[in-house]
């Protein structure tokens, strides 16, 4: 990977090496922003808390209320005014930060520079490396092929490096040739949800392949304690297929030529604009920040859409 001073970067290639994603921390910013929602955890922090009380940053000058603190009354403005004002201030909250990726055998696709995992990846560590580098604590759970995977969030360099270690193995893991069962989306939303506190900010990068009546539900619960954005993974050929008379695929062993008519091309539209609906009526609902990634794009373009969210 080519190292620049800034992260216009377009993963490429059907997996990932742990070193491509390390080498990201060199992409992260403090001000790299994923998410749009204020913190309100209660350990001290660098984010900005719903709560107005005595701490380190000014907030405003108001008319003075019953039960304020009389030592923040500002006589300045008091004498000027005749009427008490007190200064009111706003605590500085952390705002730990838990990774979810999708790892499984749908997500192993792509039809041009990258897999929907290998993004997935790369997403996921710049996320880290930016939360870490805000001062904020840092984790993910990992829902893989064979197993679901976590680690808890922590501020240090050793556990980003510990979760991208786990990420990798996860993405070296899948096997769409394999007959076992793998664990569902619901199940790794279930895991997910057992490790969070509240406050926590929960990012999901996914491609939504199994998101069911089960995982609203989750997801609903999820919602009310936590603030979540989801990172939905498309390829462009799940948009629109090619006016193509044969089209060639390949899993990396074996390939096989396919013919695409007007009524294939017609049939995937719908079956994308159907689900593309019902995902961003399900984010309104439950106030879930959404955020639809074409993978043909790269990391910067991501960070863009995430800002004019925000």
């Amino acid at each position: 990977m080519t190292t620049t001073n800034s992260i216009n970067y377009q993963p490429k290639g059907a997996f990932v090496a742990l070193s491509d994603l390390q080498q990201l921390r060199l992409f992260a910013k403090p001000q790299l922003q994923f998410s749009k929602k204020m913190s309100s955890a209660i350990n001290s922090g660098q984010h900005h808390s719903r709560a107005v009380s005595r701490g380190m940053e000014f907030e405003e000058v108001r008319l003075y209320q019953a039960g304020d603190d009389v030592r923040n009354i500002d006589w300045r403005v008091t004498a000027r005014t005749q009427s008490t004002h007190t200064k009111c201030y706003r605590d500085e909250k952390e705002k730990p930060v838990i990774t979810f990726v999708d790892q499984r055998r749908s997500t192993f696709f792509g039809s041009r520079y990258c897999f929907k995992s290998v993004y997935a990846c790369y997403l996921s560590a710049l996320i880290n490396w930016s939360t870490l580098a805000r001062g904020d604590r840092a984790g993910g759970l990992v829902l893989g092929s064979q197993n679901i995977h976590e680690t808890r969030p922590a501020r240090s360099n050793k556990t980003v490096n510990r979760w991208l270690q786990l990420l990798s193995n996860a993405n070296r893991e899948i096997d769409i040739n394999s007959a076992l069962a793998e664990p569902s989306f619901a199940q790794g939303l279930k895991q997910l949800q057992h490790i969070t506190h509240s406050g926590t900010e929960c990012i999901i990068i996914s491609d939504c392949y199994d998101l069911d009546i089960t995982c609203e539900k989750i997801l609903h619960q999820l919602s009310r304690a936590h603030s979540i954005t989801l990172y939905w993974l498309i390829d462009p050929l799940e948009k629109a297929l090619p006016s193509i008379e044969n089209i060639t695929l390949s899993d990396g062993h074996d390939k096989q030529i396919f013919s695409i008519d007007k009524q294939s091309q017609k049939k995937q539209y719908q079956q994308f604009t159907d689900k593309q609906k019902m995902i961003e009526s399900l984010c309104r609902r439950l106030s879930i920040q959404l955020v639809i990634v074409d993978i043909s794009l790269p990391l910067s373009d991501v960070i863009d859409m995430t800002k004019q969210r925000a």
